[in-house]
């Protein structure tokens, strides 16, 4: 998964979204687009991120495309 994001601070530079220890999942597995993405482990680095918090579950969705299914198959002459 891709992960992109927007900060708005009025400090601009002084606060960063910490993703390293993030985890993001999908409510089910089923193919969607816009589907709701939870979040958790989401914290913010920067000297002035203590006057600010994050809320990692507002506004964060994805889509989930269909696989494609590749199989050959091979035919087999029998004799009766």
């Amino acid at each position: 998964m891709v992960v992109s994001y927007t900060v708005s601070a009025a400090d601009n530079g002084s606060v960063s979204p910490d993703l390293r220890n993030a985890s993001f999942a999908f409510g089910d597995k089923n193919v969607g687009v816009n589907k709701a993405v939870g979040a958790t482990g989401v914290a913010l680095s920067g000297a002035e991120a203590g006057n600010y918090s994050v809320d990692p579950l507002a506004g964060i969705t994805a889509t989930i495309t269909k696989a494609k299914l590749t199989y050959t198959t091979t035919a087999v002459d029998k004799v009766y």
